[in-house]
């Protein structure tokens, strides 16, 4: 958690100005709550678990419905030791019924899991070889989810933590993570709030470009008191960042 990066050098990059202000400008038209349709998206969520990544919007190339549970690499990091990890998911495929379980090049989360474990794998054949296992055991399908984006980069200006499915790509919101709050406990969610956090800060984010003016913004997405036990928890993440990386994040709830 201590370990942030803030690129600076990426504020004389003026393609990626151009893309961070394009991102941030769409907070502007957001209100109180998301718009219908980020929440009911039409042919509803694809019942299956997906990466957390603000590149991956749908379940599968030929399955275009998001992910209804969202959490990093598909749950490779829900656990220090990845056969926990398969058994947890295991758990949320039984608990929601869930068919499908998605895997994505580039995958950061499976690069962090390569790394605990110290081997010579890389994170995208970790994060596959992971989601393999994970849907051998549970007896449901492996796919693999495209990137929306442009790999090796996050245009991510926010993450949404969510007591809720989301659907933020089929409204015009800013590129955002989302973790899938509803389905892990509070430990869970912080540490995938902490982990986007150290992506968006980092050389593979907009670093530098985020000011107290133009912050990231965590988006707790909630419905009755679980947006405020959200909010709480956003808050205390935010409360134990870096200082030079705190003024430039803001917690902001939507609810209904």
């Amino acid at each position: 958690m201590r370990i942030f990066v803030v690129e600076e050098e990426i504020v004389d990059n003026e393609a990626m100005r151009k893309r961070f202000k394009k991102e941030q400008r769409k907070w502007a038209a957001i209100t109180g709550t998301f718009p219908e349709e980020v929440l009911a998206p039409e042919g509803g969520f694809a019942t299956g678990i997906g990466c957390m990544d603000e590149r991956v919007v749908r379940m599968a190339v030929d399955d275009p419905r998001p992910p209804m549970i969202r959490l990093a690499g598909s749950g490779i990091l829900l656990s220090p030791h990845i056969s926990e990890s398969c058994n947890m998911v295991v758990a949320l495929v039984k608990k929601y019924r869930l068919e499908t379980i998605s895997y994505h090049r580039d995958c950061g989360a499976g690069a962090a899991m390569a790394t605990q474990l110290g081997t010579d794998a890389l994170g995208d054949q970790t994060a596959k070889s992971f989601v393999d296992r994970a849907a051998e055991v549970a007896g449901i399908k492996a796919v693999c989810a495209p990137l929306d984006r442009i790999p090796h980069h996050h245009d991510a200006v926010g993450h949404i933590y969510s007591a809720v499915p989301v659907a933020p790509h089929v409204a015009d919101l800013p590129a955002m993570f989302v973790t899938s709050r509803f389905a892990v406990d509070a430990q869970r969610g912080k540490k995938e709030l902490v982990m986007a956090a150290q992506i968006a800060f980092g050389p593979h984010g907009f670093g530098g470009l985020f000011t107290p003016d133009q912050p990231y913004t965590i988006a707790v997405v909630g419905i009755g008191g679980l947006q405020y036990l959200y909010k709480r928890e956003a808050e205390e993440v935010k409360a134990d960042l870096p200082s030079e990386i705190r003024d430039c994040v803001r917690v902001h709830t939507f609810g209904w």
